[in-house]
């Protein structure tokens, strides 16, 4: 009698969610991430099903060794496809979020220029002021 290795069904299951989530939502990070760390537990599953079906082969049926390969080959493809993603999305961020970092300083910095200008500019302006309210009041002093 022969048995089926723990990763078969498992392995399969995990691959075929990895690779789904992949292209489902290749437009959004989050399920980069997720895809990733599927991939990776099932590329470990389908391992350790392997060592045990290699340590003892005649106690395993060989349609079970067989979908536990073609579970690796899934897990692989996802697992490199995932990392593409990933690599790809971590530049975007890096990137932009530099160019915005910078862009926000810039705005911060020319916005406190702004107000140091107007400040100077409100106290001229004041000065100004009291002076020509001085003379107002002195010319209706005289009048």
């Amino acid at each position: 009698m022969y048995r089926k290795l723990s990763a078969d069904p498992t392995a399969i299951i995990l691959g075929i969610i990895s690779l789904t989530l992949l292209f489902l939502g290749c437009c959004c990070g989050l399920f980069v991430f997720v895809s990733f760390s599927l991939s990776i537990v099932g590329i470990v599953i389908v391992n350790k099903s392997l060592r045990d079906y290699y340590a003892a082969p005649d106690q395993y049926d060989s349609m079970s060794k067989n979908n536990v390969v073609v579970a690796k080959v899934l897990n692989i493809v996802a697992l490199v496809i995932s990392s593409l993603f990933l690599i790809v999305y971590i530049i975007y961020f890096v990137f932009f979020g530099s160019l915005l970092t910078a862009a926000a300083m810039s705005d911060v910095l020319s916005n406190k220029k702004i107000e140091q200008r107007v400040e100077s500019k409100d106290e001229a302006n004041l000065d100004s002021i009291n002076e020509v309210e001085v003379l107002y009041i002195d010319s209706l002093s005289v009048e």
